[in-house]
């Protein structure tokens, strides 16, 4: 419940150092876990404290700019046996996909 916040990380610029470490360590589970994570974070619209959050904007450019759809998936092709990862990387893709524009990419 911080919008703010949000807004300063991204920009601050961590969806380009979100990526590249999915890029660098996409073998690591930890960070695969924890990028998802920040992915559903980032894109969370849940502070009642603003009229109007950018959750939809945010989402925007973690897959217009970040690549996050794409790497996520090549990430969902590393982690196909392991239903844990599987789980936590469907949810967040399922996030990101919440502009029509990203459904049918």
């Amino acid at each position: 419940m911080h919008e703010l916040n949000r807004q300063v990380f991204i920009k601050l610029g961590v969806i380009p150092l979100m990526m590249e470490a999915l890029d660098n360590y996409s073998n690591d589970v930890s960070i695969v876990f924890e990028v998802s994570k920040l992915v559903r974070t980032l894109i969370l619209d849940d502070d009642v404290r603003v009229p109007f959050g950018k959750a939809h904007d945010h989402a925007k450019l973690l897959v217009t700019e970040g690549g996050a759809l794409k790497k996520l998936v090549y990430c969902m092709s590393i982690y196909s046996d392991n239903p844990a990862v599987m789980s936590d990387l469907c949810t967040s893709v399922a996030r990101l996909a919440v502009r029509n524009e990203f459904a049918r990419r």
